[in-house]
């Protein structure tokens, strides 16, 4: 079924991502970017769960963020609040609003503060 991603307001409106989709919208001088991006195939197969899971995790913040990060690296509480949001602003002060992939567990990431 597929699922909607807002867009920051002003101008507002939302993109539609399949459930499986990783969902991210933003405005930059004037123009909407991002859209429904797939996992991964080298994460999608990961046959543990719970890795699979963290892969997925890192791999969203790698894409918000911008930033590389090692698909089995810890994440801070921050980041799981970050990711419980649905939004973000970059370090060039644009909100970036996003929909998380059904069926992904923020609850059984390996937690630590401070990392990540």
């Amino acid at each position: 079924m597929p699922r909607n991603c807002p867009c920051p307001n002003p101008p507002g409106g939302h993109i539609v991502c399949e459930d499986s989709q990783f969902g991210m919208c933003a405005y930059v001088d004037g123009q909407q970017v991002g859209g429904c991006l797939d996992l991964p195939a080298t994460v999608a197969m990961i046959p543990d769960a719970e890795q699979r899971n963290l892969a997925t995790v890192n791999w969203i913040l790698s894409t918000l963020t911008g930033s590389g990060r090692d698909w089995n690296a810890p994440v801070s509480f921050e980041n799981v609040h970050l990711l419980s949001s649905g939004s973000y602003t970059n370090r060039d002060g644009q909100l970036i609003r996003f929909s998380l992939p059904e069926g992904l567990n923020l609850n059984v990431v390996q937690v630590r503060t401070g990392m990540a």
